[in-house]
């Protein structure tokens, strides 16, 4: 067997197994770092955060407790 026929027999093969190795520990850590992202507290990127309201302070009736939403996402409650 020549060199030639021996690298031919050899090298791709272990060169494939060696790109499949880090093209799975690659799709494992886009996975690890998606995994590790903080969730936005907004559905609106680039809107003021929803405040918050305490029980006490929080509005009992519907009609009061869709005004302070509207409001708290920076819209008018005409």
């Amino acid at each position: 067997m020549s060199l030639y026929e021996a690298y031919i027999n050899v090298v791709p093969s272990m060169l494939s197994k060696q790109l499949a190795t880090v093209k799975t520990d690659a799709e494992k850590q886009a996975v690890k770092n998606l995994q590790q992202r903080v969730p936005k507290e907004t559905i609106r990127p680039g809107s003021a955060p929803a405040v918050k309201m305490a029980e006490k302070d929080a509005p009992s009736d519907l009609e009061a407790i869709i005004k302070a939403s509207i409001r708290s996402a920076g819209l008018s409650a005409a």
